[in-house]
């Protein structure tokens, strides 16, 4: 769970930086998953809620700083279900059209 607090803690830094500092962004976001790597105790008093803003952090940072990386559009999609029922979920997956959901139909096929 530490791991996930230093995530957000770090997102919050990254903002604050200009843009001209990318390869320093870089560098800083490496280091911090670096440093975590090796925390992988899991926190089970965490709610569903407390999961979802995670989840969501997660996606802001990682839309900053791996903005080439699919892993943004899918982790948004999954956010996207949060509310959704299972079969809510295939219906969405199925008929779905946003980015998003091509880029998972192209990764399924």
């Amino acid at each position: 769970m530490e791991y996930f607090f230093s995530l957000i803690d770090h997102y919050t830094e990254l903002r604050k930086l200009s843009t001209d500092n990318k390869n320093s962004i870089k560098n800083s976001s490496d280091n911090v998953l670096n440093n975590n790597t090796q925390q992988n105790n899991i926190n089970t008093s965490l709610s569903r809620n407390d999961i979802y803003k995670l989840l969501n952090s997660l996606y802001l940072l990682l839309k900053e700083v791996d903005k080439h990386s699919p892993s943004p559009y899918l982790l948004n999609l999954i956010l996207s279900w949060e509310d959704k029922t299972l079969l809510e979920i295939i219906l969405d997956v199925k008929t779905g059209n946003t980015e998003s959901h091509q880029l998972l139909k192209m990764l399924l096929h």
